[in-house]
């Protein structure tokens, strides 16, 4: 198992993971971590993941 971190816009990233032939993938908002203080309660990754029409897809906060 590769755990890459590969940072780059929510566009590209949620662009990345729709098209990409095997997954898992995971795509972290850590900019919105509550263990550092955030609210988490952005919605930035999950409105493009609709923008995106994005099928078989999780979303969730921890």
């Amino acid at each position: 198992m590769d755990f890459l971190v590969k940072p780059m816009p929510i566009a590209k990233a949620v662009e990345t993971a729709r098209t990409a032939e095997k997954g898992p993938i995971v795509l972290a908002d850590i900019a919105n971590n509550p263990g550092w203080g955030s609210a988490a309660d952005g919605t930035a990754l999950l409105g493009e993941m609709i923008n995106q029409k994005s099928e078989n897809a999780v979303i969730g906060s921890l």
